[in-house]
């Protein structure tokens, strides 16, 4: 990554530190260069800032992966009966796994973040929007086959369907990176992400932002 490039990921807001922002960048950008077929993601994706730097990377490489953003651009969803308990006392409890319930959280619009990506100069033919509840989209869609995916949900049942759609369409030695990992074995989204991987991949903590994590498929 030369600073050029880290100058404009600068640039992009995202949540999380630089190194944060330079690992999407980083890990798009050797998906490509190692020939590891299939389109980029992220699941929950508030600005659009990590899409864009996943698109940006391609657009640097001279090659078009598909970037595929999920989201319900609309309100976060409320927590499930397996979310850590602040949570359920603040904004009460989903029982209902299978589809989603919203609370009184705004999250990136759909207009917001077609808008940021076009300051961002990112072209709309490299995005794919998918609006709706995680868990409702990934059954209802064909999911895409991915060298590169993101999760960014925070909730155990937004968490669970990610890995169980899209995580086996990933070829041998994909990229992912968990923003939801946490600092302990009993957060939820790493508690959803183990159960439903049936193992415990070997992370890397991202630099300066120890519950963010990735790791390569086996």
């Amino acid at each position: 990554m030369n600073a050029a490039e880290r100058a404009w990921c600068d640039t992009i807001s995202v949540l999380g530190n630089q190194a944060n922002r330079d690992l999407t960048f980083e890990l798009a950008c050797r998906a490509i260069d190692e020939g590891i077929p299939g389109d980029f993601a992220e699941c929950g994706v508030m600005s659009g800032g990590h899409p864009a730097i996943m698109a940006k990377a391609s657009l640097v490489r001279g090659v078009t992966r598909i970037v595929h953003l999920y989201d319900s651009f609309d309100k976060f969803p409320q927590p499930g009966p397996d979310d850590v308990e602040v949570y359920k006392r603040d904004y009460g409890v989903n029982a209902d796994r299978l589809h989603g319930k919203p609370m009184n959280v705004i999250t990136g619009t759909l207009t917001q973040v077609r808008s940021n990506m076009e300051k961002w100069r990112i072209p709309d033919t490299m995005l794919r929007y998918h609006k709706g509840w995680i868990q409702e989209t990934l059954v209802a869609e064909q999911p895409p086959t991915l060298a590169l995916l993101r999760v960014d949900v925070d909730l155990y049942d937004s968490t669970v369907p990610v890995y169980k759609y899209l995580y086996p369409l990933m070829p041998s030695g994909a990229f992912i990176i968990s923003d939801d990992w946490g600092t302990s074995d009993v957060a939820p989204a790493r508690i959803a992400t183990v159960k439903t991987l049936g193992y415990t991949p070997t992370v890397t903590p991202v630099v300066g932002q120890e519950t963010s994590v990735w790791w390569r498929k086996p």
